[in-house]
């Protein structure tokens, strides 16, 4: 049911960023915990958006590297949720996504 309620509102997102003629974006965002296991949820989600202008940032790939090569920075990142630390992660995996689909 929460799978059906969250790709009501991706198609809706992507219908008002269609109208309002602007880029937008899903930003996946992981629970420490559930980084691996949010997988299949963000599988689906992402089916809900393929067929939709938004683009889908997902740093999963870049964390689980993280988890390999430097596992205390990526401990760091989390505390359950994310910590200051992680929030600063992300803020600069938006600001590297922004940049890359801007062409800056």
């Amino acid at each position: 049911k929460a799978n059906e309620v969250s790709c009501l509102l991706i198609q809706r997102a992507a219908k008002v960023c269609e109208e309002k003629k602007a880029s937008c974006a899903i930003v996946f965002q992981y629970f420490h915990t559930t980084v691996p296991e949010a997988r299949k949820e963000v599988e689906l989600l992402s089916m809900c958006a393929r067929n939709t202008s938004l683009s889908l940032w997902d740093p999963y790939e870049e964390l689980e590297q993280m988890k390999k090569t430097d596992p205390k920075k990526y401990e760091a990142l989390f505390n359950f949720h994310m910590t200051p630390k992680g929030n600063l992660w992300m803020a600069d995996y938006i600001k590297n996504q922004l940049k890359a689909h801007s062409g800056g």
